[in-house]
């Protein structure tokens, strides 16, 4: 039988590192950073948000949103920039060894790593090559 893990809960102290715990030398400032962030994060969970779908029916582009508000979010920024760098999928990388089988084969067994490298990125890249060619 597996053992579920419990989650852990993450704390304001945990997602902003240590600038929260301050020391006793610098409690007040501490103390007015958490405020300031706490406040942020209120004022954020408060705002209307980022919708979906733009005016045009395209898709809003979270990073584009955080940029322009960045000034509004400047300590909560830092959170959401770890959480929005992490890929959604791993579709890409999955592609690149699946043509990276194609290209490496025991037909293809006396390719040098630097051809084979050339080669699997001259594939992933091809659609920009042509693309370029056109111009």
């Amino acid at each position: 039988m597996m053992q579920e893990r419990k989650k852990a809960k993450l704390t304001l102290g945990h997602l902003l590192g240590n600038l929260c715990s301050g020391n006793d030398e610098a409690a007040e400032p501490s103390a007015k950073l958490c405020q300031e962030v706490e406040h942020q994060i209120q004022r954020y969970q408060d705002d209307d948000g980022l919708k979906l779908l733009n005016d045009e029916g395209g898709y809003n582009c979270p990073l584009v949103w955080w940029r322009d508000n960045l000034s509004r979010y400047s300590y909560i920024w830092g959170i959401a920039e770890r959480v929005l760098h992490i890929p959604a999928t791993s579709a890409p990388s999955e592609r690149v060894f699946s043509q990276a089988a194609k290209i490496i084969s025991k037909k293809r067994s006396r390719l040098t790593p630097e051809n084979a490298s050339t080669l699997i990125f001259l594939k992933e890249n091809d659609e920009y090559a042509y693309s370029m060619e056109r111009e």
